[in-house]
């Protein structure tokens, strides 16, 4: 009996992730991923409080579930956070390198044209 009930609200929390995932809009996408990976993403990101609401509805049939959902809810946040972190800081590294490679090409064309002034000579 215990079995069955879980086994039936498994499949209804899986229908809802079904209809949520089938009305939204598709967005166009600038990485490859796998099926898998799309839905994550736009379960993710869809609506925020979808997975709360998730995971509160888990909670209330099994509270171990419940709580470990939450860890991996968390992990993944963090995750996300590291990742936009670690882009920005590689966006403004790029950004300093060009700049710098840009100075360094005037004072190199500078350079040249000071050599072939004093060669002319």
């Amino acid at each position: 009996m215990q079995l069955s009930d879980s086994t039936e609200n498994a499949k209804q929390n899986a229908d809802i992730v079904i209809v949520v995932i089938g009305t939204q809009k598709s967005e166009p996408q600038r990485h490859i991923f796998s099926p898998v990976e799309n839905t994550k993403m736009l379960v993710y990101n869809s609506n925020p409080y979808f997975v709360d609401e998730l995971i509160r509805q888990v909670t209330i049939n099994c509270a171990e579930r419940g709580l470990l959902l939450l860890r991996v809810r968390d992990e993944i946040r963090m995750t996300i956070a590291a990742y936009q972190t670690l882009y920005e800081s590689s966006v403004a590294f790029g950004m300093r390198k060009a700049l710098q490679a840009e100075q360094g090409k005037t004072d190199m064309k500078k350079q040249v044209s000071s050599v072939c002034a004093t060669g002319i000579q």
